[in-house]
């Protein structure tokens, strides 16, 4: 067995005496009384209360659970080491599997020290490229998570989604690339598809339950076009599903004549057609 083997398995047992000879008194967790309905079948949540991290509750609670987290590993000899280990392995650095818009190449490129990847650009195929569109400039800290980029097919605007603390619920933005500044297009929504003609994009959205901001309190999924310049509420609701639908996507035709909604249900997905 070599060095980084016996390294390891030492810190794992070091971890597993420390955890068994200190008990840890977790932070009460009150149980709140949702219950949903699925298909005739009632099912408890009652942690529910948790997802929203804006209110009191939440946020008393997460930070004790945050303190019992610290105290408990600033008493690990092996913390140092382990933290240089793996910020060496996180800091390698990777890119993923590039596209093509617009007569160019795009990727996503993860760097060392930057918590979200940066968007990348180049005219042709093993080109360095430049950046495109840095969403660490938007949120140094990675407290907005952003995500969903989409490059319009004359890749002069770019659609991405922003989710504050990673959440659920989001909202579409529209990027002008000449002038680096957000467009007043604002959308609740994800899984953004622009049209060929770049004049908008359809999206999905969760159809909420009646008085509820609850992210996953929803009644259904809808597809929704978004065009350019519009506000929300002038949105064209194309077709909606019940619950059943999990999930939403879009594709459309390389003549820009079709589009597709895909709604996932489970082991089936039921494709909606738009001319």
């Amino acid at each position: 067995m070599g060095a980084r083997p016996v390294a390891l398995l030492l810190a794992v047992t070091v971890l597993s005496a420390v955890r068994a000879a200190t008990p840890l008194t977790y932070p009460d967790a009150p149980r709140g009384p949702v219950v949903d309905s699925y298909h005739g079948h009632t099912v408890a949540d009652p942690y529910r209360w948790l997802e929203d991290s804006s209110t009191s509750e939440s946020a008393r609670w997460l930070r004790s659970e945050a303190q019992l987290t610290t105290d408990y590993l600033s008493t690990l000899h092996t913390r140092n080491h382990i933290a240089r280990r793996l910020t060496e392995l996180s800091d390698s650095g990777h890119m993923d599997v590039p596209w093509c818009e617009a007569g160019k190449v795009f990727w996503l490129e993860s760097r060392a020290g930057r918590p979200q990847p940066v968007l990348r650009v180049a005219s042709t195929p093993g080109e360095k490229g430049r950046d495109f569109f840095d969403p660490n400039r938007i949120s140094p800290d990675g407290s907005v998570e952003v995500s969903d980029l989409l490059v319009s097919p004359d890749a002069h605007l770019l659609a991405y989604r922003a989710a504050r603390g990673g959440a659920d619920r989001g909202e579409i933005r529209v990027r002008d690339m000449a002038s680096d500044r957000d467009t007043p297009d604002v959308v609740d929504g994800y899984n953004a598809c622009w049209t060929r003609d770049g004049r908008g994009f359809f999206y999905a959205q969760p159809v909420r339950t009646a008085g509820s901001d609850d992210s996953s309190a929803r009644a259904g999924m809808r597809a929704c076009y978004h065009r350019l310049g519009d506000t929300q509420d002038h949105d064209v609701r194309v077709v909606e599903w019940g619950q059943s639908a999990s999930w939403i996507y879009f594709m459309t035709s390389e003549d820009g004549r079709h589009a597709a909604a895909v709604a996932e249900m489970g082991p089936v997905s039921e494709i909606y057609m738009v001319d």
